[in-house]
């Protein structure tokens, strides 16, 4: 028979056996639970390298267009002039814009020429380029009525041309 001291040594043994057992499968599943989120912040910081790596070659792609809409020649100057006086003169009478084709016949270019002219026709707050209704492959060129005064644009056309 076991003594009467030796009783709580054993019980003791036993609680401190059992609460072993309990901090070991904390432990553990504390482990497994670091584990996953370790990988979730790998799969994270993954997502955020890439992220700013695609913010980077943004910021280089719009640097590169704003340099070549700076780099617009006096003679695409000269041809935007001539086409938004061209537009104006038919906004005075009514009509509507100019498909590309026709913009170039009017201000007597070649298409290749007016189809390069596009880009910087597109970048003018004073142009708005759209599709064309009936045809998907053409776009219409027309003066933006909110950012464009016609009759300015016609008597400055007219000054300069008596000088």
């Amino acid at each position: 028979m076991a003594s009467p001291a030796s009783a709580p040594t054993s019980e003791f043994f036993q609680l401190q056996k059992a609460i072993e057992t309990l901090i070991e499968e904390k432990f553990t599943s504390l482990q497994e639970e670091i584990n996953k989120l370790r990988t979730e912040n790998k799969d994270l910081w993954n997502a955020i390298e890439t992220t700013r790596l695609d913010i980077a070659y943004d910021r280089k792609r719009i640097s590169k267009l704003e340099l070549r809409g700076n780099l617009i020649t006096s003679t695409t100057k000269e041809h935007l002039e001539h086409l938004k006086l061209i537009l104006a003169k038919r906004a005075k009478a009514g009509q509507a814009g100019l498909t590309v084709a026709q913009a170039a016949k009017s201000m007597q270019i070649s298409k290749p020429r007016m189809k390069q002219l596009l880009h910087a026709i597109k970048l003018d707050d004073h142009f708005i380029v759209g599709q064309h209704p009936k045809r998907a492959n053409a776009f219409v060129i027309e003066l933006n009525k909110e950012t464009t005064d016609v009759d300015r644009i016609l008597s400055d056309s007219r000054k300069s041309a008596k000088r």
